[in-house]
């Protein structure tokens, strides 16, 4: 199980799949630095925004990738 370095709740943390903590976890790491993700020239945005748009952006991420896992294995179970 990946760790949850990030303190995600933990009924949210137990039903994402593998992918979905670890694509969390990367994309909460990557956006830490608004640098990393926005354009050099643009305005920063207000560090308490950044903080909440880079929560959403991999809560978000995890889900979908979560919810596509899972469908995947349930259409795999399904067909057999």
């Amino acid at each position: 199980m990946k760790t949850n370095y990030y303190r995600v709740q933990k009924h949210t943390w137990k039903k994402w799949t593998p992918e979905g903590r670890q694509l969390f976890n990367e994309i909460y790491k990557v956006f830490r630095v608004q640098n990393n993700v926005n354009h050099p020239e643009a305005t920063k945005i207000p560090q308490a925004h950044w903080e909440t748009l880079r929560w959403n952006a991999a809560w978000l991420a995890a889900s979908l990738i979560s919810k596509m896992y899972k469908a995947a294995d349930f259409e795999r179970v399904k067909r057999v």
